[in-house]
């Protein structure tokens, strides 16, 4: 819709949306491109699982849906809610980037990480939920990647500062991941290439 190049990085077709149609319009195109309809049987496989906590950098509602149709409640916050809040609640979606359920226009820039300008001012490593994904990483027994190529800097910091240890760090990144997804997650636990469906 920017006629810019197709190969620009999200963060700066981002920025030129926002430029060019405003930032109600791009909250919208967000929206509507990340709130589903359906859910895959494997979304609802992974709602059945009793999860500690998920941390997400997804936009999307996809969990929360997967849970509410096999009758199970999943809270989502963001990083600007109060750890506090939710200490004794039923199991929790945290959105480090964002929640498209959840986007304020006052508050996109800080709130919802997709423009330029909000990755460069806000990171998740400073959030009180950064603190929390520490604690529950040290505590936790095993800890499970589905789908994820840890292209976030921020997570790669968390990671590596709370040196996990690689024998209870699962990544399953399908049956044909990129080398670069190798690499990265083989620095932080086990690699498994397998298919979530």
């Amino acid at each position: 819709k920017t006629s810019i190049d197709p190969n620009t990085t999200l963060a700066i077709a981002a920025e030129e949306y926002k430029l060019k149609f405003g930032e109600e319009s791009l909250l919208d195109e967000i929206q509507k491109e990340f709130s589903v309809k359906k859910i895959h049987e494997s979304h609802a496989a992974l709602a059945n699982i009793p999860w500690r906590r998920i941390y997400t950098t997804n936009y999307d509602n996809v969990l929360e849906n997967a849970y509410s149709q096999i009758g199970k409640k999943l809270i989502p916050v963001t990083s600007d809610s109060e750890v506090s809040d939710f200490h004794k609640k039923s199991t929790l979606c945290v959105h480090l980037n964002g929640y498209v359920d959840q986007l304020k226009e006052k508050s996109s820039d800080s709130v919802l990480k997709l423009t330029e300008f909000s990755y460069v001012t806000s990171s998740i490593a400073s959030s009180a939920w950064a603190g929390q994904f520490r604690d529950d990483i040290k505590i936790a027994k095993a800890v499970f990647f589905v789908g994820y190529s840890l292209a976030d800097l921020d997570v790669q910091r968390i990671l590596f500062e709370s040196q996990i240890l690689s024998d209870k760090c699962m990544f399953i990144i399908g049956e044909n991941p990129t080398q670069t997804t190798i690499q990265r997650a083989g620095k932080f636990g086990q690699i498994h290439k397998v298919n979530t469906s």
